[in-house]
């Protein structure tokens, strides 16, 4: 190995050798034509025309050296830093346009990769698969199974090396030494860890062991995190007792660290076997009824995983199980006999149902189906900006290289090479990406936890791992290599261009093509803000069926102190609260629900009205079904069509009675009127019993904004009761204001309930829009700084221009041309340049905008409307970037402007 001065020495040793070399050759040249009859002195300029600069030549020799060219990019680099200390403003502009382009794009896709492509921390993530039902007429594949098919697939040993089912439990109740707190639970089978291959931090984790028989073992596994945070890393927790939702418990282990689940987004604090769901919630189990949890064929509630022999996919395993899961479903339809809900449709339902294996490695499908679409928008969206922050960095750099024309031109003279000086440019721009880079990944690291709360709802926050990983620090690099190579080409190109004469026209025509690339860019990301800010509005201004404003919602589960359905203290529990509520200062109106309005989840069934047979070709079809308590309609203010809302009277014991919506009175009974008709709804809570139609509703928003009106069937809470409830209170006063005297006076009818998600109803309709307003918010910044780099970048090329034309507008100008009409000449420049820019733009716009359509509501991606404002707003901002340069123009001295050289 070489020291660094016996490089040094070794590559002065060559150059002497070369330069002793070269004059030889130069002597003998000379003297040949000397002796052909040339003067001495012509002589000696012909054999140097010969061989060339001796610069430039020893240039190329160094050049071709191996370790003796390192000392050039030495000198590169000095010189860089150089050039940085005489331009800082200028050159600390260009670092933060590019750290906003590349932080921007990292941020993004690290949250992509959280999020969509990082494997579960587990071993051999690649061979997990989710296992999906399709069923005729589903727009999208269910995703839970029946206890008994779970484990029918167990017994595909030759596709399964092990399958695990698991089902969450959102909150529930962990007391430890008297004190207690709402934590994130999930039920899992006994082969749940054992599939993922998983080995415990502290204890054991579950085993087949653990799944025998209902309620036969009462055990727990903590989450790492929350063994942390909650009991301090105490390794003594193993053995001690816990009470979930009023049911003792044993912590058997801990699970490793760095495991959240299987579902990403969210952390599970407490697992614990499906076989104790009774104790822990006994309304969901049903145990020893017709519709037991863990018996009965046809109650699909477990999410399932499963882990593929080696070499075998996902799509062969589906294959391979069709035969097995055929058989699987006949059980399940022959499991509807003597059920109030069995019929040829529900049962023709369960025999033409497929199975579907997708790839499960990175968690559950879920998120990926609600996130994916409005991360790849926005990756493309940022990848725009860094491409336009790229151009205009380039345009920068040509400018200044211009302005460098008699440097390089003095440089190129003395014999330096074109491949040195692309060489210097180039290592400026590398200096530049790394400097960006840096600053880009400080950008990332905090602007991604920025997003994630962007993209949560309020009350169901967002957890993802964040840390950067080799895939998002390989984009970060391959992205600031890209823009270097970018940027970096039209100043590198101009200079290798370079003749060694000063030339008053270079880079001029490059400089308005990069200046039409970013107007058109700019357009491109204007007119997708316009039409996500535009569907945002009219999704803003979508009757919900209800009005939001001035109500307070919060969630109570007397469940989680042991009082679930079906328990006689459950009702008159419901009754006081309400009662006590409706007492508070302010209060208008109380009332309650199973489910929040604009909730995702929901109870469906099937509807048999008597009289009305099914349509044709109408197959099995279900409708929603929702518990209401008294005088929801009117809290709510949701316009009754007919008849009344739901009274205190319509409790248990009084006939049954059911409001229904107007989609489902369309549906079932035209135009004739409902009320007074009777229905039955067997799928829910297997009641068969006829329910009266005492009131027709307007249609209302029960899952998302954007949905049709789908058919809505309310029962009355207080003959339906459950023991998880939201509460809506109607106020005089802000919501907020009331939050904290609500949960007083909870605390007094039932000191150990505890009250979840406080938030007023307006909250809960935002919460609904948070994707589409993430996207909208980020494109209108993004589209804003858009147009900032597109004008400056205009500006630059225009006032580059004004200074290289100095001597042509003095000329003019002493001709007698008028200053408007120099400054006309200017102004004109720049509207050539925005409307070739704005022309490729719009069809790259009609092109990009396709790639919304399924975000948009209320408006096409080709909306004239707002391409005609995209385009008068572009057009605006690069006539003012135009006026700045066209102004300076009419100040031009023609006698100065003359003696410039």
């Amino acid at each position: 190995m070489r020291t660094r001065g016996g490089w040094r020495g070794r590559g002065r040793r060559l150059d002497r050798e070369f330069e002793a070399e070269m004059a030889h050759h130069l002597e003998r040249e000379r003297e040949k034509l000397e002796r052909a009859g040339v003067p001495a002195a012509e002589a000696a300029r012909r054999a140097r025309a010969i061989f060339g600069g001796r610069d430039d030549a020893a240039e190329g020799i160094r050049e071709a050296r191996g370790g003796a060219g390192l000392a050039t990019v030495g000198q590169d680099l000095r010189f860089a830093l150089r050039l940085w200390r005489r331009a800082p403003a200028q050159s600390a502009a260009i670092v933060l346009t590019l750290a906003l382009g590349l932080g921007a794009n990292a941020a993004i896709f690290n949250l992509i990769n959280a999020a969509l492509l990082r494997p579960l921390p587990v071993p051999h993530a690649e061979q997990l698969a989710q296992l999906l039902v399709a069923q005729p007429g589903q727009a999208q594949p269910g995703d839970t199974f029946a206890s008994p098919v779970l484990r029918q697939l167990r017994e595909q040993t030759r596709v399964f090396q092990g399958v695990m089912g698991f089902r969450d439990a959102p909150k529930i109740d962990v007391e430890f030494q008297g004190h207690g707190e709402l934590s994130a639970g999930q039920f899992v089978t006994g082969d749940y860890f054992p599939t993922l291959e998983l080995r415990p931090e502290l204890g054991r984790l579950f085993s087949m062991a653990d799944e025998t028989a209902a309620g036969a073992n009462p055990v727990a596994v903590l989450s790492d995190q929350y063994w942390r945070s909650r009991f301090a890393g105490n390794a003594g927790i193993v053995g001690a007792q816990l009470v979930i939702n009023n049911a003792p418990f044993r912590v058997a282990g801990v699970a490793p660290p760095g495991f959240f689940g299987v579902q990403p987004g969210t952390h599970i604090d407490v697992f614990v076997p499906v076989t104790m769901v009774g104790a822990v919630s006994p309304s969901l189990a049903a145990l020893h009824t017709p519709f037991d949890i863990l018996t009965s064929p046809v109650r699909p509630w477990l999410d399932v995983l499963a882990r593929l022999q080696p070499a075998l996919t996902p799509a062969r395993a589906a294959a391979q199980l069709q035969p097995a899961f055929h058989v699987a479903m006949e059980s399940a339809a022959n499991g509807l006999a003597g059920l109030p809900f069995d019929s040829p449709a529900a049962r023709n339902a369960l025999l033409e149902s497929r199975l579907i294996a997708v790839d499960g490695g990175t968690g559950l499908a879920a998120l990926r189906q609600r996130f994916s679409r409005p991360l790849w928008i926005l990756l493309g969206i940022v990848a725009l900006l860094l491409l336009l922050a790229c151009t205009n960095i380039a345009s920068v750099l040509l400018a200044q290289g211009a302005a460098r024309e008699r440097e390089l031109a003095t440089r190129r003279a003395l014999g330096a090479s074109r491949s040195r000086l692309v060489r210097q440019f180039f290592t400026e721009s590398v200096c530049l990406g790394l400097a960006g880079g840096v600053l880009a990944w400080l950008v990332a690291e905090r602007g991604t936890p920025l997003l994630v709360r962007l993209a949560s709802p309020s009350t169901a926050p967002v957890s993802l791992d964040l840390h950067f990983d080799p895939r998002v620090w390989a984009f970060l690099i391959s992205a600031a290599a890209l823009s270097v190579l970018l940027f970096g080409l039209a100043p590198a190109r101009a200079a290798a261009r370079q003749t060694g004469r000063v030339q008053t026209s270079s880079g001029l025509r490059l400089g308005n093509r990069l200046a039409a690339v970013q107007v058109a860019l700019s357009l491109v990301l204007v007119v997708g803000a316009g039409l996500l800010a535009g569907s945002l509005r009219d999704l803003t201004h979508v009757d919900p069926g209800f009005n939001p404003n001035q109500v307070l919602l919060l969630s109570l589960d007397p469940g989680s102190v042991g009082i679930q359905r079906g328990n006689p203290a459950l009702v008159p529990l419901d009754q006081r609260l309400l009662a006590r509520l409706r007492a508070l200062p302010g209060v208008r109106a109380a009332t309650l629900s199973v489910h929040d309005p604009l909730d995702r989840r929901g109870a469906t069934s099937a509807v048999v009205v008597p009289g009305v047979p099914p349509q044709a070709g109408a197959g099995f079809r279900v409708v929603g079904v929702e518990a209401a308590g008294p005088e929801y309609f009117s809290t709510l203010q949701a316009p009754l069509l007919a008849g009344r809302d739901f009274a205190a009277s319509d409790a248990a014991g009084a006939p049954k009675v059911v409001i229904i919506n107007r989609a489902l009175r369309d549906q079932y009974f035209g135009s004739e009127d409902a009320v007074g008709r009777q229905l039955r709804m067997a799928g829910y809570r297997g009641d068969a019993s006829p329910l009266t139609v005492i009131g027709v509703v307007a249609n209302i928003k029960t899952h998302d904004l954007r949905e049709a009106p789908e058919p809505m069937a309310y029962v009355a809470f207080l003959q339906y009761p459950e023991s998880g409830v939201t509460v809506e209170l109607r106020t005089a006063l802000a919501p907020e204001a009331l939050a904290d005297a609500a949960v007083r006076a909870i605390g007094e009818i039932a000191p150990r309930l505890p009250v979840y998600n406080l938030r007023s109803l307006e909250q809960q309709v935002d919460d609904s829009l948070v994707q589409e307003r993430l996207l909208a918010r980020l494109a209108v910044a993004f589209s804003v700084l858009a147009l900032l780099l597109a004008s400056v970048g205009l500006y630059g090329v225009l006032g580059h221009a004004v200074s290289r034309r100095t001597r042509e507008i003095g000329v003019r100008m002493a001709l007698g041309a008028r200053r408007a009409a120099v400054a006309g000449m200017i102004l004109r420049d720049g509207l050539i340049t925005a409307g070739i820019g704005i022309g490729l733009g719009l069809a790259a716009a009609l092109l990009a905008a396709r790639s919304l359509g399924s975000q948009l509501h209320g408006l096409s991606a080709s909306d004239p409307l707002t391409y005609a404002a995209a385009v008068g707003l572009v057009l605006a901002v690069t006539c003012a970037a135009s006026l700045i340069p066209a102004l300076r123009a009419l100040h031009v001295d023609p006698i100065q402007a003359l003696r410039c050289d």
